[in-house]
């Protein structure tokens, strides 16, 4: 019989790669179907439980979740804490029903992705054991893989001078990023790792081929860690503060559209079949490379959950509407997890750390992610993912100059808050 204080444990994932061909998310111009598959989708999930508190864990192989937390706690008995995590891949079809700009969405897949969850959250519920010990991680050696793609740069204009110097979405050499990767495995007491969790910010965009249905680094990542561990093991891929981040495909030969998206270079490259693999390969061996540093820790017993809401129109006035929601999950002495609802610009990492420790994961793409998230600097400066996107994302408000202040107020109100807690 379970003690009242133990934490208890579960893992599992499901498929949900459509049956038939449908078209993909992430490019606004891109609406045929895809013509063949890289790999393939999942749902993978942890549940932590005590006799206080449920906390559920989903990552999902999908640009956005949209809506499907609320679908899904509607089809689940109980009162579960549910964190939904999209992974952010440019190659799966749409979840999100609202931001049909990005991709067109098939009701009939998100209905199936919807009762997969549900399914294998009622998995998790069945199949549960106390946590053993719980291992953590972190390397700096995929420093290599990102870059920043904010780079300024000239571009022909209509008027005298004709040409003006902007933000682009362009190679930034020079911008500092943050390049850790984080990993934390969980053993039960039988001595198997069931699970592992792990962090990192980068976009998952330029695939070699455009139209293949793909779970990007992060599936090609799984993949490797399943070899090792047996595929049994739960992956569960908490992206990153990846808003201006992503891959370091780069070229320096100029193609007729660079002098319309902006020049001088580098620029970024669409990359071949062995370059994107090569990324594949370096980023899941820095992955398989860091369990092997691994620290472990006793058992732990003490779980806690916190959620609060900000109204986006009080960083980016009244014109926007709905909520950022805050998410911190933590288990005191292994993982220590702040997400936000948005594509939030990797240098609100820092800001996660100063205020819950150098230990916290920041992770984006929780939930119903609005667009994105950017610092006072890049309000500043303009550029795509300050006002570029609105209009694809149907997103009416304008950012405040002094948002990052306000988002910092709201995660220390997040810590201050009163938390869910066993």
């Amino acid at each position: 019989m379970n003690r009242p204080s133990e934490l208890l444990f579960s893992s599992a994932h499901v498929d949900i790669t459509p049956s038939t061909p449908i078209p993909l998310a992430g490019y606004m111009h891109r609406t045929s179907p895809f013509t063949s598959s890289s790999g393939r989708l999942e749902i993978n999930g942890v549940r932590f439980a005590s006799h206080e508190l449920e906390v559920i864990i989903l990552s999902l192989d999908a640009l956005f979740c949209g809506d499907l937390e609320g679908e899904i706690a509607a089809r689940v008995t109980g009162t579960p804490r549910l964190l939904l995590l999209a992974s952010h891949t440019h190659y799966a079809p749409s979840l999100d029903r609202k931001r049909h700009n990005l991709g067109i969405f098939t009701a009939g897949y998100i209905d199936e992705v919807v009762t997969a969850a549900v399914r294998l959250i009622e998995t998790l519920r069945k199949e549960a054991s106390a946590i053993k010990s719980v291992g953590t991680a972190t390397s700096e050696n995929a420093a290599t893989f990102a870059i920043s793609r904010r780079g300024p740069r000239f571009r022909i204009a209509r008027r005298w001078p004709f040409i003006r110097r902007e933000m682009c979405l362009a190679p930034a050499l020079k911008r500092p990023i943050d390049t850790r990767l984080s990993a934390l495995a969980i053993t039960t007491e039988d001595n198997d790792t069931p699970a592992i969790l792990w962090n990192w910010a980068c976009h998952p965009v330029s695939a070699a081929d455009p139209l293949s249905l793909s779970s990007a680094f992060p599936g090609a990542a799984r993949e490797g860690l399943r070899e090792t561990l047996g595929q049994k093991a739960s992956v569960v891929f908490c992206q990153g503060f990846a808003g201006d981040i992503r891959p370091r495909f780069l070229g320096r030969i100029p193609k007729p559209m660079d002098l319309v998206t902006g020049f001088p270079g580098p620029y970024f490259r669409e990359p071949d079949q062995n370059t994107y693999d090569r990324f594949l390969s370096g980023v899941t061996s820095v992955l398989t490379n860091s369990l092997k540093a691994l620290r472990f820790g006793e058992a732990i017993t003490r779980l806690s959950y916190t959620r609060t809401k900000l109204a986006l129109s009080s960083i980016a006035g009244d014109g926007a509407e709905g909520d950022l929601t805050f998410d911190h999950l933590q288990i005191a002495g292994a993982l220590n997890l702040v997400c936000i609802s948005a594509e939030p610009f990797n240098s609100y990492g820092q800001l996660i750390r100063e205020i819950f420790g150098d230990d916290a994961w920041a992770v984006g793409y929780s939930g119903d992610v609005f667009g994105y998230l950017p610092d006072n600097r890049a309000i500043g400066e303009g550029g795509y993912e300050v006002v570029g996107f609105a209009p694809i994302f149907g997103f009416s408000g304008q950012f405040l100059p002094d948002t990052e202040d306000r988002i910092g107020t709201a995660l220390r109100a997040l810590k201050g808050a009163k938390p869910y807690s066993s």
